[in-house]
């Protein structure tokens, strides 16, 4: 590491025909890079963006690369023929889309909550109505039972076969009813609704203190672009793409050493000959 702190003084020697602005910010840049050095045993903190093999956002870790004029690379990039994907990443880095993606994922926990529990209201409504109407139906069929004995035999056979049929139908209709209210006959919600629901909206009004209008703009914003989201973190899980793979090779110089960052590690790359080797682990990528 004392190599490290002596190279990075000898390759960024005091500014001297620099105006007092610059020289104290580069002195602030090597003093906040040589604080950072000793982390570098543990592991650094990058940001990716997505549109470029050098797109990360600038931080303290990006300025010891550059003061060390070594580049840092990824190839965890966005085709730039995929129009809806490039509408929603726009120039977000990793870290802001992670959180639009938590409250995507957010509002599909409150939709189907509210979905729940709307169900769950549906289905004790049903049942209350149900046993109304069992109550309601037992005084008439023990008024029919006393004059139905005393009428002739046939007439007595009919009215029983009523009496039948009145209880067969009762019963088919809370057993429909009763299927109805089911919860294992509600569809899951398997796709997002692009519309939030009030409950949703109300939710979110209370929680981030914002209008009606913007909690809902909001909610079908994440609605709308959160499964775009989840489908290009699915598809690019390896952090790197094939799109990205080709641009490493154009961007790379001949016989150009550079740090390459991949499934939150760093790799020592070398291109020679055309092709990109990782000299940690000498094959090509």
């Amino acid at each position: 590491m004392r190599l490290v702190h002596r190279r990075l003084l000898d390759t960024n020697p005091l500014l001297s025909n620099a105006s007092e602005l610059q020289r104290l910010t580069q002195e602030k840049t090597l003093k906040d890079v040589a604080e950072l050095l000793p982390s570098m045993f543990v592991g650094l903190d990058v940001n990716v963006r997505f549109h470029n093999i050098t797109d990360f956002e600038y931080t303290v870790a990006c300025a010891a690369f550059d003061m060390l004029d070594i580049a840092l690379v990824h190839g965890w990039l966005l085709d730039d023929q995929d129009d809806a994907t490039m509408k929603v990443v726009g120039n977000k880095s990793y870290n802001e889309l992670i959180e639009r993606l938590v409250d995507y994922r957010g509002v599909l926990m409150t939709e189907e909550a509210n979905e729940k529990a709307a169900t769950e209201t549906e289905t004790e409504t049903e049942k209350q109505g149900d046993t109304e109407n069992s109550s309601d139906s037992s005084p008439m069929e023990e008024e029919v039972k006393p004059a139905a004995a005393a009428l002739p035999s046939p007439l007595v056979a009919q009215m029983a076969g009523f009496q039948n049929l009145s209880i067969d139908i009762n019963s088919a209709l809370a057993s429909a009813s009763g299927a109805a209210g089911s919860p294992n006959s509600m569809t899951s919600m398997t796709s997002p609704k692009k519309s939030p629901s009030q409950q949703t909206v109300r939710t979110m009004m209370k929680e981030r203190h914002i209008s009606d209008a913007d909690a809902l703009d909001t909610a079908t914003t994440l609605l709308e672009e959160g499964p775009i989201l989840e489908e290009f973190f699915n598809s690019t899980a390896s952090q790197l793409t094939y799109y990205g793979l080709v641009k490493l090779h154009e961007g790379l110089r001949e016989r150009q050493l550079c740090v390459f960052f991949r499934n939150n590690h760093f790799s020592t790359l070398f291109k020679v000959k055309a092709a990109v080797v990782d000299v940690a682990v000498p094959r090509r990528i």
